[in-house]
């Protein structure tokens, strides 16, 4: 008996024996297609071969010589290529799980409670990577050396700044900014990632535009805006502080040109 059986607009012949079982077929297939016998569903003259008995033969399952058979089914590769995306799916959930249990590290302190509850308020109370994007961990990594970083966490709680979501910034979607402040505070977007996602960019450099977004949870508009400057100036005279017995030194920047913020 002779078989065509179309597969993914493969098409393949076979030879086969009418007394052979299904299952005999289906093991052919499988080396033909690399698509595992229990996956496969055989569909000819209004027929499936799902609803049938793998160890009855060909000519009691209808196979006739010279039929056409088109054969549904997923193969070994793809299986495994889903397998790796979930795997991957579920080891990003739960890196995220455990950082949300665990929470944001916090600077060790002598001071007083209102120095505690700014910590608590004065803050990034959120944050997201873009899981569609390549290696969210690493970015979520970035994310948190961000929030974590002291002369950040001063600022903010010198300011009063609070931000409820800071997250990534897709180069795609903005390709002329790499920053976006949200409502003055609800979100804060930042490129992390390089044009042509292949890595991520400097910490200096994302850091410099997070500094920037801030000063807009007061000012909106910069261009003109003498209270946005004035922040700036402010923030120059705060240039080296001595944080967790060290010094840092942080920069306020406005901007160059070919960079733009909002």
């Amino acid at each position: 008996m002779d078989l065509t059986v179309s597969h993914r607009g493969q098409s393949y012949s076979l030879s086969i024996l009418p007394d052979d079982t299904l299952a005999v077929l289906h093991a052919r297939l499988e080396e033909l297609t690399s698509t595992p016998a229990h996956l496969q569903k055989l569909l000819y003259k209004g027929k499936s071969s799902k609803s049938l008995d793998d160890q009855i033969t060909l000519t009691q399952a209808g196979l006739k010589d010279g039929m056409k058979i088109q054969m549904l089914g997923t193969t070994t590769k793809e299986l495994h290529e889903v397998k790796a995306v979930e795997d991957d799916k579920q080891k990003r959930e739960r890196i995220l799980r455990e950082r949300a249990l665990k929470g944001p590290t916090k600077l060790r302190s002598t001071g007083s409670s209102s120095s505690s509850s700014n910590e608590l308020n004065y803050r990034f109370h959120k944050l997201i990577p873009l899981s569609h994007l390549p290696n969210p961990s690493s970015a979520l990594d970035l994310l948190q050396r961000l929030s974590d970083d002291p002369a950040i966490r001063h600022v903010m709680q010198k300011h009063k700044f609070a931000v409820g979501v800071l997250t990534e910034l897709a180069p795609h979607e903005h390709p002329e900014l790499l920053g976006l402040n949200v409502n003055a505070g609800q979100e804060i977007k930042l490129r992390l990632r390089t044009d042509r996602y292949d890595g991520f960019r400097t910490y200096m450099e994302v850091r410099r535009v997070l500094c920037h977004e801030l000063t807009h949870n007061v000012w909106g508009d910069h261009d003109n805006n003498v209270g946005f400057s004035l922040l700036f100036s402010t923030g120059k005279s705060q240039i080296t502080r001595r944080l967790q017995g060290r010094t840092l030194v942080y920069k306020w920047l406005v901007g160059t040109k070919g960079v733009q913020y909002r």
